[in-house]
């Protein structure tokens, strides 16, 4: 790591083994914290798909007046 522009790559790398250390050291086993994951991610999805549907529709709406 001689670039300072390497820190936030290698924090990056490894985030995910630390969340999953520190969280298994605080008694959530890893598929319930798996669970959570996905079930944010599952919802992030769904609202930026509604969210790009009520957009088209607006800016259909917009050029038709």
């Amino acid at each position: 790591m001689n670039k300072p522009s390497e820190l936030p790559m290698e924090t990056l790398k490894a985030a995910p083994s630390v969340t999953v250390g520190t969280l298994f050291l605080f008694g959530y086993p890893l598929s319930d914290w798996l669970l959570l994951i996905t079930i944010i991610y599952y919802s992030m999805l769904t609202l930026f798909l509604v969210r790009d549907k009520w957009w088209r529709q607006r800016d259909r709406k917009g050029k038709k007046q």
